[in-house]
């Protein structure tokens, strides 16, 4: 079986955020993740911020506007969240 996003992979480099639903809520995302770059996680407010594969935007009305940021430092992805609901794994490397 392929892995998801394969054709794509390769135009981004790592570090990147790999988000996969547990039903069919939102479509699976690769958000790549830039050297000294925020990546805002949360929910849609305006055709600037429409739910993408590439970014951190979901249509959902009991996610935040601002629910989460996550980076890349030190080969982790590190998250500041606004809300105890994200977790990521700190001692995991890409």
């Amino acid at each position: 079986m392929p892995a998801p996003f394969a054709s794509h992979v390769q135009q981004h480099p790592l570090p990147a955020l790999y988000l996969y639903p547990l039903n069919d809520s939102f479509i699976p995302k690769h958000i790549h993740l830039p050297q000294a770059q925020r990546i805002k996680i949360g929910r849609q407010t305006n055709a600037k911020t429409a739910p993408g594969e590439r970014n951190g935007f979901f249509d959902s009305k009991v996610l935040s506007r601002q629910h989460a940021e996550v980076w890349e430092e030190s080969g982790k992805v590190r998250p500041y969240c606004r809300s105890p609901a994200l977790f990521l794994p700190t001692s995991s490397p890409f």
